[in-house]
């Protein structure tokens, strides 16, 4: 079976929520309603949480992953390899996420409708691809 990632974003709600209703740029819930279509279960990569389960509540937060020193994010990509080894296993993931989370998926099957295109043009081939 396949999983589905999506990113998180810096826009975000401003009370305590569901991770799935947290993040509101027209990217990550353009991104959301896509995977949803495909019928996967799916997970948000966190740049606070790590691999994040859409129906857990969190607090609203300030960390992008550009943020962080290299290090940090190789840090934090090593501890969500861990999580998705653990909670995911060897199962293919259908990435919807910038370079800076792919780092996170080394190792795995990973297959990525967006690969290498910036905001803008995710953003339209996201539209086309929900047509």
């Amino acid at each position: 079976m396949t999983i589905g990632l999506i990113a998180c974003c810096a826009t975000k709600q401003e009370n305590e929520c569901y991770a799935k209703d947290m993040y509101i740029s027209p990217l990550f819930r353009m991104s959301r309603e896509w995977i949803e279509k495909q019928g996967v279960p799916w997970f948000i990569l966190s740049a606070k949480y790590g691999l994040l389960n859409p129906e857990q509540k969190i607090e609203p937060y300030n960390l992008t992953l550009s943020q962080l020193t290299r290090q940090q994010r190789q840090q934090w990509a090593s501890y969500v390899r861990r999580q998705i080894d653990k909670s995911i296993g060897n199962q293919p993931l259908l990435v919807l996420a910038g370079t800076l989370y792919l780092e996170a998926t080394r190792g795995h099957v990973v297959i990525d409708p967006l690969k290498g295109l910036p905001i803008g043009k995710r953003l339209q081939k996201l539209k086309k691809m929900l047509k």
